[in-house]
């Protein structure tokens, strides 16, 4: 039976998704990969529904655009702290006249900073609800805008129980519900009948919280004990120079190949052929290459961020000798490859709109 169906959240609605960033075009894999999945399932699951989307900072261009059928409007704000105000106003004018062409019912935004304040300062003009997800580095103490937003009066979510417990200590405040960002299931769910060819995956930016000289750490450890070792970390980022250096100093040439950005189907078809995924971030919020690399029948290795949980499937290992034992361990007694879906797609449309339900 579906709970949903004789709830008012099933008749015509018009939500309005504001984000400090959305894809600038249907290839544009690497923004924002959950909210590409969750709005074309949102919008499947409820057609009659009227969904806008305002991007605040990221296309670096102004005005409207299609993607994937979806009408999204670009404030074009290009993260210029002196045109913050600016931006907002520009924001503001576009949420008038969305409202001025159908009634908006609620605002989700995402991130409990910037897009979360400008929604709640125009909302409570308005007198429309708002719906804030947590996303993981918005969550503590050191985000201002936990100051500036009356916290009361908003519906806040959070990707993880992580995020949720950080946002508690900064706030004493409890989120509405912790709701994951899903996939959907593949249309084939059989696991691929290949030779996985490489060893250890890595995927993220380059970037310093995701720790990737910890990464090259746990190569090297394992090219030691397994020479033929072969190992790919995919992303583009600021640290890409220091990796570069850390592989040639350990002579993990031959190991260990930074394989660049790649578009996301790429990433997914990489994973179906990859045996361990392995992670070594400070901090995430969720941590969606989990939920990617479980949906690929991949194993998982990573340190205690995000969703992170000890599973058959899932290693859960706090530093670099640990993190080697373990994938250590599932290389030699690997796991079955079949797809794992903890999280799916359709759950998280299914929680967001009962909490939308409940708000209109």
């Amino acid at each position: 039976m579906d709970p949903l169906r004789n709830c008012p959240v099933s008749t015509p609605r018009h939500i309005v998704l504001l984000s400090p960033g959305f894809p600038a075009h249907d290839t544009d894999y690497a923004c924002i990969p959950p909210l590409q999945a969750y709005l074309p399932a949102l919008r499947d699951r409820f057609p009659a529904w009227k969904i806008s989307v305002i991007a605040l900072q990221y296309p670096y261009r102004r005005g409207a655009y299609p993607w994937q059928g979806q009408e999204v409007h670009a404030v074009g704000g290009r993260n210029r702290r002196w045109a913050k105000p600016l931006t907002w106003q520009r924001a503001r004018r576009i949420l008038n006249q969305l409202h001025r062409r159908q009634s908006v019912n609620l605002v989700h935004s995402l991130w409990l900073r910037e897009a979360s304040w400008l929604a709640q300062r125009w909302t409570q003009r308005q007198g429309i609800p708002t719906v804030a997800t947590l996303m993981g580095q918005d969550a503590g103490a050191d985000n201002r805008y936990l100051r500036q937003i009356d916290l009361d009066t908003l519906t806040v979510t959070a990707i993880s129980t992580r995020a949720a417990e950080r946002y508690a200590e900064a706030t004493g405040k409890s989120v509405a519900q912790v709701i994951p960002w899903g996939i959907a299931p593949q249309t084939d769910p059989l696991p691929k009948l290949i030779e996985r060819s490489v060893d250890v995956l890595g995927v993220g930016s380059l970037v310093p919280v995701k720790n990737w000289p910890r990464f090259v750490r746990v190569i090297a450890h394992l090219a030691d004990l397994r020479p033929d070792l072969r190992a790919i970390l995919v992303g583009e980022g600021p640290e890409r120079n220091r990796l570069e250096h850390l592989i040639r100093e350990a002579g993990l040439e031959r190991n260990l190949e930074l394989r660049g950005q790649l578009p996301r189907p790429q990433v997914l078809t990489l994973m179906e052929n990859s045996r361990v995924l392995l992670h070594t971030a400070h901090s995430e919020g969720q941590g969606y290459v989990f939920v990617e690399a479980l949906a690929g029948g991949m194993q998982v290795v990573s340190t205690p961020v995000g969703i992170a949980a000890d599973s058959a499937k899932w290693s859960v290992a706090p530093d670099t000798i640990s993190l080697v034992a373990a994938v250590q361990q599932a290389l030699e007694y690997p796991a079955d490859h079949w797809p794992r879906h903890p999280f799916p797609l359709a759950q998280t449309v299914e929680d967001y709109a009962e909490i939308y339900a409940s708000l209109i």
